[in-house]
């Protein structure tokens, strides 16, 4: 698969020279990977593969050139811009440090550059591009290499028994102390390898005790980091205890990141390899290659995968036998490039589950892990997929934690609603006094029909309960010889008030009023004498209705 190193790297170059080239013919979306058919078509009976892998090899060449396209333009800008300085000054050479620029930041390899630069009849500087290539290596190789100087300095023959897989506390004697730095001829501390982090706990030396913050190992000896200088007691016996619940946590989170490892080959597929990993005591950590995002679906398949692993209660064995015997073994993971030792160990969890080469510490049943949950997935790489999750105690905490964020959502959702109630209550407060002034102007223009004033008007109301607030506004205001009829369009229909004052409900009742009005709209409706509400379909008519209002009543004289 295209990756950034070895022959992976030979094809994501082949790959975006050929994204490129697309490019060139017009191409501005993902194309590459719609030619797989034809080669399946053509070569998929003799390389059987082809066809059996056909889906994981589309989305790989799918992942790259979207990948590639994402900077491709930019870089393409950026190489127009490089050239054009170039040709204003006369030159027709590229520098290194821009070639470089272009591959570090764009992802350009240098044979793509080369060959955008002769079609522009440019040539690149390669000695410089090299030595930016060496700077950045060295600048890397420096940066791995940041291990504590002081264990450097140790260049220890001494050679220290690891029995930490069985024991976690013993006695041991002193071979060398260093300041704050102590080594043993035997050790139940783990020295971080392999992903899983180092030991912590305790170092009891005549009657002192000293914190054990880390554990490396140099050469074959296993150096202590304490947290003060330490006594030069050689030879003496000291009592070494690791701290055992830390150490249960970081065995849980190892022997899931096994489980997870099967749960992804059986999910996403037999290309999945891991690129790294970390195994702490609060979580773990597994970047794998992989070319799109995984989904909501397949995440919960692969944690309904390695849950069940441990929920069946697996006996997890170890096994350190020949290389040769391990090769063995159907199951077992073996990549081609990697390297072995002569005699390796073997953690076995169902054999034909998982079979994985470790030396790290593990649980004794899959059962111990408890729980399995994922709590992310990202790209961190072109490529690389990384899975972060938690077992045991940490799940517990991170569903406690989960219902605390819950229920403190609830109280900000309720305290939210409270404060829109309040608002509401403001904003009709205001409308209200706003239709208030409003009131009073229709009051002065009502039409007469004798000594009764007569008030027929469409309003702006949010619900029928608001249209009747303002029509008993209107009344009160009318005190007397009045009579109201608001109107409003209300969920596609034209909703309907009456209001009449309390002299005149006996001759204009505002049921019957309300009632002959709703039928001008092919509706009805009804209510009290001094109240009453109705509606109607056809809003058409509604002008009509209010323009006419003063007749209808006069009608029923």
């Amino acid at each position: 698969l295209p990756s950034n190193e070895g022959r992976g790297y030979v094809l994501r170059r082949i790959l975006r020279r050929a994204s490129r080239f697309a490019r060139n013919l017009g191409f501005r979306e993902p194309v590459i990977f719609s030619l797989v058919q034809i080669l399946v078509d053509a070569m998929g009976d003799f390389f059987t593969e082809l066809r059996k892998s056909q889906s994981i090899i589309e989305k790989a060449i799918k992942a790259e050139e979207e990948s590639f396209l994402q900077t491709l333009e930019r870089g393409l800008d950026k190489f127009e811009h490089i050239s054009q300085i170039a040709k204003k000054e006369g030159k027709k050479i590229i520098s290194g440090a821009d070639a470089f620029l272009l591959y570090d930041s764009f992802g350009f390899p240098l044979d793509l550059t080369e060959l955008i630069a002769r079609e522009n009849d440019f040539s690149i500087d390669i000695k410089e591009f090299n030595e930016k290539m060496q700077e950045q290596k060295d600048r890397s190789r420096k940066a791995r290499k940041q291990i504590n100087q002081e264990v450097e300095q140790l260049n220890t023959q001494l050679e220290t028994e690891f029995i930490g897989y069985t024991e976690l506390s013993i006695e041991a004697k002193v071979l060398f102390v260093k300041e704050n730095l102590i080594i043993f001829d035997k050790t139940p501390f783990y020295a971080e390898s392999g992903g899983q982090v180092a030991d912590t706990g305790t170092i009891t030396l005549a009657a002192e005790k000293y914190e054990v913050l880390d554990v490396k190992k140099i050469n074959k000896a296993i150096v202590h980091f304490c947290d003060r200088e330490i006594e030069q007691l050689l030879g003496a016996n000291a009592f070494l205890e690791v701290d055992a619940k830390r150490r249960k946590d970081i065995m849980r989170n190892h022997s899931a990141t096994h489980l997870l490892h099967e749960a992804l080959f059986e999910v996403l597929g037999a290309h999945v390899k891991q690129a790294g990993s970390l195994v702490a005591p609060d979580y773990l950590r597994f970047d794998f290659n992989h070319f799109e995002k995984c989904s909501e679906e397949e995440l919960l398949e692969i944690e309904r995968i390695v849950n069940e692993k441990i929920l069946d209660g697996i006996k997890v064995q170890t096994e350190e036998m020949k290389l040769d015997k391990a090769k063995k073994y159907e199951k077992i993971k073996m990549f081609f490039g990697d390297k072995y030792e002569d005699h390796v160990r073997v953690v076995k969890m169902d054999p034909k589950f998982s079979m994985e080469l470790c030396g790290g510490t593990h649980v004794e049943n899959t059962a111990q892990i408890s729980f399995f949950k994922i709590i992310s997935e990202s790209s961190i790489a072109a490529g690389i997929r990384r899975i972060e999750a938690i077992t045991g105690k940490q799940v517990q905490k991170y569903v406690l934690d989960l219902n605390h964020k819950i229920e403190q959502k609830k109280a900000e959702q309720q305290e939210l609603l409270e404060k829109i109630k309040h608002l509401e209550k403001e904003v009709n407060s205001l409308k209200m006094q706003e239709l208030g002034k409003h009131l009073g102007s229709l009051i002065e223009n009502a039409k007469k029909l004798g000594d009764i004033r007569i008030i027929a008007t469409e309003v702006k109301a949010e619900d029928l309960n608001q249209m009747r607030d303002i029509a008993e506004d209107l009344r009160n205001q009318l005190a007397k010889q009045g009579i109201a009829l608001i109107a409003a369009p209300l969920n596609g229909k034209a909703q309907l008030v009456c209001a009449v004052t309390d002299d005149l409900t006996g001759k204009y009742p505002a049921s019957k009023l309300v009632l002959a009005a709703a039928k001008t709209l092919g509706g009805g409706g009804g209510g009290k004498a001094h109240l009453a509400s109705a509606g109607g379909k056809d809003l058409s008519k509604l002008p009509d209705l209010l323009n006419n209002f003063a007749n209808l009543v006069k009608e029923m004289n």
